[in-house]
């Protein structure tokens, strides 16, 4: 027993360092140029909306009315992500999450890929720089906003990390939130417009999409992710063996206090 609890620390120090591994890298970009989608090497495919009637939708203490610009489907690599978290009572709630994607050049030639590019998100724009001249088209890129309150969507959102090639079908919408709620009374209105072209830049180039499906293709951290997953359950059922071992010898090994030592 005793080499038994003693393999099992070795194996707790393995597990640790497998899991703190694997989390630090689930976020870093890497290659997928061997299983890449074809609809990931073409522009998002946009096109007159089919259904133009205003969407009306409660979400807590706030009324969203959406207004169909064009149906969407965009498929690419994420390059950048970003959970704003924002809090219940913000009307940004139902914007959690930000994608940067890139497809075409950017990704048939890694170019995504390479040390002299950088990508990063900040107050809802995603921005990118280069050291040298690496062939990056920014018109292959886009920073999108996800209209969402669908769970099952924000669950998969969750999931979802840098490197992930994916694809989202929905709309490009206006959206305007206004308060119903008295803490909001003060609220007249707030407005979110979405880019309709693939070619700006700046403050009003993001696409607002109102979503409404997301498939990861191709993940580029699976094995990376389960490893991290048992890892993580391992060592949670390593320190349970190590509490019921603690306890056992508190409880029932209990120096007996008659003894006289010389």
């Amino acid at each position: 027993m005793k080499y038994f609890f003693k393999f099992l620390k070795y194996l707790l120090i393995v597990l640790i360092i497998a899991y703190a591994a694997t989390f630090y890298y689930r976020d870093k970009l890497v290659s997928i140029s061997s299983n890449i989608h074809p609809a990931t090497l073409k522009d998002p495919v946009q096109t007159p909306a089919k259904i133009t009637s205003k969407i009306i939708f409660p979400y807590n203490q706030y009324s969203y009315a959406v207004d169909p610009i064009n149906d969407y489907k965009i498929t690419g690599v994420v390059v950048s992500k970003f959970d704003y978290d924002p809090a219940e009572n913000d009307p940004e709630k139902v914007i959690r999450y930000d994608l940067c994607m890139a497809w075409g050049k950017n990704v048939s030639e890694n170019i995504y890929l390479s040390p002299d590019i950088s990508f990063s998100q900040n107050q809802r724009f995603c921005n990118y720089k280069y050291s040298q001249d690496i062939g990056f088209n920014a018109n292959q890129m886009s920073n999108n906003h996800l209209v969402t309150t669908n769970e099952y969507i924000l669950e998969k959102l969750k999931t979802i990390s840098n490197g992930d090639e994916i694809s989202i079908t929905g709309q490009l919408i206006n959206m305007t939130a206004s308060g119903t709620g008295n803490d909001n009374s003060g609220l007249k209105g707030l407005t979110w417009n979405s880019s309709t072209t693939r070619t700006d830049t700046g403050a009003g180039a993001c696409e607002v999409i109102y979503v409404e499906s997301i498939d990861i293709l191709t993940s580029a951290h699976e094995q990376g992710n389960q490893i991290n997953t048992y890892a993580m359950y391992a060592i949670g059922a390593i320190f349970a063996l190590l509490f019921l071992k603690l306890s056992f010898i508190v409880l029932f090994l209990k120096p007996d206090k008659n003894i006289v030592r010389p």
